[in-house]
């Protein structure tokens, strides 16, 4: 295998280990999330839907983060 192409994969390899850390991280903001509400209801909290908003749009921009790596390891594969 070329220095180039073995370059090329091990790239490949480390972005979607990270990827796969983004989702996995993004699957713990959501059951966090849920957690805290229910915890939220449970308590009679007023600050029950802001906080899930608030856990919502971490996770969100997490799977958006793990999505943009899903580009650059098509790229990665590529070379």
């Amino acid at each position: 295998m070329h220095w180039r192409e073995q370059t090329g994969w091990m790239a490949h390899e480390r972005l979607a280990e990270l990827r796969a850390q983004l989702e996995s991280i993004a699957e713990e903001l959501a059951s966090i999330g849920y957690e805290r509400l229910k915890e939220a209801i449970e308590s009679g909290s007023a600050d029950a839907a802001a906080e899930e908003r608030r856990f919502g749009r971490a996770r969100r921009s997490v799977l958006k983060a793990a999505g943009l790596l899903g580009g650059a390891i098509d790229e990665a594969g590529e070379e």
